[in-house]
């Protein structure tokens, strides 16, 4: 999607109501607005205004967001494959990357096997602003973003906060 001086380029997919209730949260709060944020997810909003681009993936990673830069592009995808497609990208493997491929038997979470190429990793958002990239963790395991900071919950509470969320995330992807 496109956020533009003019209004919202969107792509065939996706209704235009999520990209619309999307791009008003990040235009009111910026990234904080991904702590609010439920689900799988891996998007890119560029602001023409601010000639700025905004990556940014879902908490656990189950889409994944790869990204090629050098001293002149920045390209991004839902596949390396995609990224490899172009052919300024170097197809040199990364030697960095092969020795924890073979002692975790999974390719690094930052690291990919070629070189220049990156997996946004999860719970985090990049920000491309004049040739400068910045990339940021907004959560992590552990991180509550429905409690107020330095609440205490008992066991029970927990527990009961998981089947509610549970619930939530059944309802949500059923459509109820």
């Amino acid at each position: 999607m496109i956020l533009s001086p003019t209004g919202i380029k969107e792509g065939p997919s996706v209704p235009t109501q999520v990209y619309r209730s999307c791009l008003a949260r990040v235009r009111r709060v910026g990234s904080d607005c991904l702590r609010r944020f439920n689900g799988m997810f891996a998007f890119a909003i560029w602001n023409q205004r601010a000639n700025c681009l905004f990556l940014a993936r879902d908490r656990i990673g189950e889409k994944p967001l790869y990204y090629y830069q050098d001293s002149d592009r920045l390209i991004f995808a839902s596949e390396i494959k995609a990224i490899l497609a172009d052919p300024v990208v170097p197809r040199r493997l990364n030697p960095r990357a092969w020795p924890i491929f073979f002692v975790l038997v999974t390719p690094s979470p930052r690291r990919q096997s070629t070189s220049g190429s990156y997996k946004l990793l999860p719970g985090h958002y990049l920000i491309a602003r004049d040739a400068q990239v910045q990339t940021s963790r907004y959560w992590e395991v552990g991180d509550e973003p429905q409690l107020p900071l330095g609440s205490i919950l008992t066991e029970a509470e927990y527990a009961e906060r998981i089947l509610l969320l549970l619930d939530d995330s059944v309802r949500r992807r059923n459509g109820r």
